[in-house]
């Protein structure tokens, strides 16, 4: 039976593809990254998310990476893991979330500082906020 993607990896998918190909994508990580994966030990939506965090970044990396993403995850997780800089801890994918949702969130504030009122406004100017 498929499992459901998580909240955490629709944000990731949400964050790092467009439609249609989001949509398409997401099919195709329930469909090809449940209960199928040889030798993994957690299948819950969450349980998954290592694995399809990979198969994420590997995509958002370049259209060419989906099938060898896709591949590495249904024959070998492990291979998955080093192309996506996942392998040497178990929890980097965790790292990389926090990371990716940060910046994201940063972003988002600094294309609407031109909407706050000028009296609202910190002393600073807007292209002193980092760019990520």
């Amino acid at each position: 039976m498929p499992i459901p993607l998580s909240e955490r990896t629709r944000r990731v998918s949400a964050l790092l593809l467009n439609e249609p190909e989001r949509s398409r994508i997401e099919q195709r990580l329930v469909a090809e990254t449940s209960e199928d994966i040889p030798m993994w030990h957690e299948y819950t939506p969450e349980g998954l998310e290592r694995i399809r965090f990979s198969v994420l970044k590997l995509i958002a990396q370049g259209p060419k990476n989906e099938n060898i993403a896709f591949n590495h995850a249904t024959m070998d997780w492990r291979d998955l893991f080093m192309s996506a800089g996942f392998a040497e801890c178990a929890t980097e994918h965790e790292r990389w979330y926090e990371t990716i949702t940060q910046k994201m969130a940063n972003k988002a504030v600094v294309a609407t500082a031109g909407n706050v009122p000028r009296s609202l406004r910190s002393g600073r100017s807007i292209s002193a906020v980092p760019h990520f």
